[in-house]
């Protein structure tokens, strides 16, 4: 999905793409602050296009046990 939640890429089909309803998750969201005076829990939920589903991680980014480094270095 892209940042204005369409299906990005279209060159499989996925059929979990659209179980996140961003409407929903904002308005839960603004109806707890505003309401109950609670604010909610902060998650992130990722969603992997080639293997079409959805995660809940505790943080963001990933980690990784294998971290690479690049450098950026002049061309002569």
């Amino acid at each position: 999905m892209d940042h204005s939640f369409n299906i990005t890429p279209t060159q499989h089909n996925p059929q979990h793409a659209k179980e996140f309803d961003v409407s929903t998750d904002q308005f839960e969201w603004l109806y707890s602050v505003v309401a109950k005076g609670i604010i909610p829990k902060g998650e992130v939920r990722v969603y992997f296009i080639e293997e079409d589903k959805w995660m809940q991680l505790d943080s963001w980014p990933i980690k990784s046990e294998n971290i690479e480094t690049y450098y950026f270095t002049k061309s002569i």
